[in-house]
């Protein structure tokens, strides 16, 4: 499991803080870069975002083993951008 107050949590989150994205991959792109850059990565299988909005419970893996979980929300707003937050479980 990923520790309380190991850095990746900030990193993850952040993706979030103020961040508005074109498309719903380039968002998901930033979140898994944020997550690489500490040897662990999204499950690549898992890109089933449907909807304008929605929420997802994702695997976080360090090599082949499930270590936590992202909880991602996203909604498309007016602007046709998307606001995503994510969080780790």
């Amino acid at each position: 499991m990923i520790k309380v107050k190991h850095p990746v949590r900030n990193d993850f989150s952040s993706c979030s803080t103020g961040e508005y994205y074109k498309s719903k991959g380039a968002a998901i792109n930033a979140f898994d870069t944020a997550l690489h850059k500490h040897d662990m990565h999204l499950d690549e299988n898992d890109s089933d975002f449907n909807g304008d909005e929605g929420h997802k419970l994702m695997d976080i893996y360090q090599q082949d083993e499930v270590i936590g979980y992202a909880s991602i929300y996203w909604y498309q707003m007016p602007s046709g951008n998307y606001e995503f937050i994510g969080y780790i479980a």
